[in-house]
């Protein structure tokens, strides 16, 4: 992580989102340290999960919530959908040093994400102690993000948390987030 000033908006967003008692699981590149990949990143992901039946009425009162804890929020300037996410993106201004921390939010309904509630865990990230996505489920994340990095990121996660990784949650993972192929191959790459 690039310093204390993304855990700080991290630690803001997290401290609001808990006073609200919404799901959520921190993920992307803000997670990676939770277990025990060191990557810079100059944004933090938190993937939230909505309940359709209030979906409107929970949204409204996360982006007031972070409003009020500082963050910057332009409502529609800044909203778009990948797939089945809406993102939502915030600044939270860093005075001494000018500039801002980017927090993306990731809204989904899909109940194939339930699980990755389900499955987070309390970890420590830097400083910081809160709900991160499963070793398992992150990796699938990646995997089925697609990026570059994401792939480095799998690979790497694989790697370090080998000897602890369950396999049946990794594949039931990638199953509901459709990357099953993908891991296939990076599994068969780093010889499992």
């Amino acid at each position: 992580m690039s310093g204390d000033t993304v855990l700080a908006s991290l630690a803001t967003a997290v401290r609001c989102l808990d006073e609200l008692g919404v799901p959520y699981a921190i993920i992307g590149g803000a997670a990676m340290p939770a277990w025990g990949r060191i990557r810079a990143t100059e944004d933090a992901g938190v993937l939230i999960f909505l309940d359709a039946a209030d979906s409107r009425e929970r949204r409204a009162a996360i982006v007031d919530a972070l409003r009020r804890a500082g963050f910057a929020h332009m409502e529609r300037a800044d909203r778009r959908r990948v797939e089945d996410k809406e993102i939502l993106f915030f600044w939270f201004p860093v005075r001494p040093q000018g500039f801002s921390i980017r927090l993306d939010l990731l809204l989904v309904e899909d109940a194939r994400y339930k699980g990755v509630f389900d499955r987070a865990v309390t970890r420590r990230i830097d400083g910081l102690e809160s709900r991160v996505a499963s070793c398992e489920d992150l990796v699938a994340l990646k995997l089925a993000a697609g990026r570059p990095v994401d792939i480095a990121d799998a690979r790497e996660l694989l790697e370090i948390n080998r000897g602890t990784i369950d396999r049946a949650a990794l594949a039931a993972s990638a199953s509901s987030l459709e990357c099953e192929a993908e891991l296939a191959t990076m599994l068969r790459d780093l010889g499992w």
